[in-house]
């Protein structure tokens, strides 16, 4: 008689033990479920993160080109006479200058459409009518860029320009200069 109560409880262990060693299967869809989420979580973190050092590279190339423009229109300025904006000593979206260097007219400007653009004209026949003269064949220098020049001219007679500050606004990175004029 022991014997077979030994006998049905060994049966009874192995049913049980059986069944405990698998998954059921709503363990299975709950952890399927937690694993989706965390792998959600970690792609839309890789590709924030992906996305934030895109946009920051195009600011830094951005930020690049409005430095190389910048140094140009200072080089520009510093080797020019005759320096011009419409608006006088106020801020203006134009200046126009004579390069002694290259014997030409400059023209920088602002657009609407945030584009920095250069116009230049050969040979004018007098230094002076780079103030009036009509510019045409605009180059865009850098896009993205807002901003504006002004002008200050000395007490000098006659009347030079002293200074010439210039302002850029790229992707909300404001960027000034100041140039002294050397007049030849």
């Amino acid at each position: 008689m022991k014997h077979k109560a030994i006998k049905k409880h060994t049966s009874i262990s192995k049913k049980r033990s059986s069944f405990v060693e698998g998954f059921m299967l709503m363990e299975m869809i709950i952890s399927m479920a937690i694993f989706s989420i965390a792998i959600l979580a970690i792609v839309a973190s890789f590709s924030s993160g992906i996305l934030h050092r895109r946009n920051s590279r195009l600011i830094q190339n951005d930020l690049a080109s409005a430095r190389t423009s910048m140094e140009l229109i200072s080089k520009t300025i510093r080797m020019s006479r005759y320096l011009h904006t419409d608006n006088g000593n106020l801020l203006d979206t134009r200046i126009n200058m004579y390069n002694n260097s290259q014997d030409k007219c400059v023209s920088y400007r602002f657009t609407v459409a945030d584009n920095l653009e250069i116009s230049e004209i050969l040979s004018p026949d007098v230094d002076s009518d780079c103030e009036t003269a009509t510019y045409g064949g605009w180059q865009t220098l850098v896009s993205g860029v807002s901003g504006m020049f002004q002008v200050v001219e000395t007490a000098d007679s006659p009347a030079t320009m002293g200074k010439a500050t210039v302002l850029l606004n790229v992707r909300e990175n404001y960027m000034q200069t100041t140039i002294s004029f050397r007049d030849y």
